[in-house]
């Protein structure tokens, strides 16, 4: 049987973590032979007898002083060593950084000659260090005099690690890269690591036996009003350069505190919540996917504020549950949220058209039954497990099983 091995920083914490472990998951249910190494397993670090040195901080990447993330890979774990990826016949890499894999480190993996599949999760496998590229298109060339670099004696780090990466990677035949989303795709191919090496294109998958419309409202259950409409929003990242809380915030302050409420799932930053004019629910920390699900159930829409988004795991488990939603016309979430049809699109990055999007969204009972049927049907056809071999066609000549 094909053996398949998902290399990551972490096995449960953040959207890659989640991303990458579900799909592992599905391959399983599918018969396919998948398993994880993570970089923070204490099992893994034993075994590969890990120094302290590969997880220290270099001091270049502490005075960089970058506009938003940024990351170097000069060191990382030996895992290419590891009896996990001698063994498998497939190798996916996820997110490796924070000392995770070294450049030379997945270089080393790709001269096991195993077709190597990289799915990226964000920007960086193909920029000169940025995990979110924004206006810049410099990695389409060499990243020279990077924006978000402000330190000015290290505005060179960018080119010199993308010219490191493409020395490294580029003359591996047997390094492919996957996108979430058509538009991560049109950046990889047209950037100057990935040309010439294949990029495919394969949507993060949901389990829909879980997250699925639910027959009774949770409302209550999370301390909400049957009789508002329930608005959920991401307000946990509030400082990222990405998620764009302040659109959020400023959409939030516009709603009639007698019609709606706000739904948190996790906790919100004080600073955030404390002068919304609506009343906001915030769940705490959900540990399992059963009772996040319940919490999606408990809401009416969900509104996304992120200006840089390679895929949209949230939007896509609101839908599931048959949550139509709202967004910025971003990166990925152009994949999930079809305008008209399983959600409302802005036109531009402003608070005043997501409120255009919940007064349509409310507009009209029937249509929003329709929205919430659609929604559904959408990730069922794109997004389930049940169709991760159709959606991952690049696995498909290497099975023999």
């Amino acid at each position: 049987m094909t053996k398949i091995v998902h290399i990551n920083a972490t096995g449960a914490r953040g959207g890659a973590a989640i991303a990458c472990s579900r799909l592992n998951d599905a391959l399983n249910r599918a018969g396919i032979s998948s398993s994880m190494l993570v970089a923070d397993n204490p099992s893994l670090l034993n075994r590969i007898k890990k120094s302290i040195f590969y997880r220290i901080n270099h001091p270049k990447e502490l005075l960089l002083d970058t506009e938003a993330n940024f990351s170097l890979m000069r060191f990382g774990l030996p895992i290419y060593k590891s009896r996990e990826v001698m063994d498998a016949d497939i190798i996916f890499i996820h997110w490796v950084c924070a000392n995770t894999l070294s450049i030379e480190g997945v270089e080393k993996t790709l001269q096991l000659g195993k077709p190597t599949f990289w799915f990226m999760h964000d920007m960086f496998p193909f920029t000169g260090g940025c995990h979110y590229s924004l206006s810049c298109d410099r990695y389409k060339g060499d990243c020279n005099d990077c924006p978000q670099i402000r330190n000015k004696s290290y505005k060179e780090e960018a080119r010199k690690q993308l010219l490191r990466k493409i020395n490294h990677w580029t003359d591996y035949r047997n390094l492919e890269f996957i996108a979430p989303s058509n538009w991560e795709a049109k950046c990889a191919s047209e950037s100057s690591l990935c040309r010439g090496h294949k990029v495919h294109v394969a949507a993060n998958i949901i389990d829909t036996t879980t997250y699925k419309p639910a027959t009774n409202s949770f409302k209550e259950k999370f301390g909400l009003d049957v009789n508002k409409r329930t608005i959920l929003f991401g307000a946990s990242r509030i400082n990222s350069p990405y998620k764009g809380a302040h659109y959020a915030k400023d959409c939030l302050k516009m709603l009639d505190p007698e019609r709606f409420e706000g739904l948190v799932i996790g906790n919100a930053d004080s600073s955030f919540v404390k002068d919304l004019p609506i009343k906001v629910v915030q769940t705490g920390f959900l540990s399992d996917d059963a009772t996040i699900a319940m919490a999606y159930n408990a809401c009416d829409t969900f509104i996304m504020t992120s200006i840089a988004e390679s895929f949209g795991q949230v939007v896509a488990e609101a839908m599931a549950c048959g949550k139509p939603c709202i967004g910025f016309p971003t990166g990925g979430v152009l994949d999930l949220i079809k305008h008209g049809q399983t959600g409302f699109l802005t036109k531009k990055y402003e608070a005043s058209e997501l409120i255009d999007g919940i007064r349509w969204i409310f507009a009209d009972g029937e249509r929003y039954n329709e929205l919430s049927r659609r929604c559904r049907n959408q990730i069922l056809e794109q997004n389930s497990f049940l169709r991760v071999k159709d959606i991952h066609k690049e696995i498909k000549p290497y099975l023999n099983d």
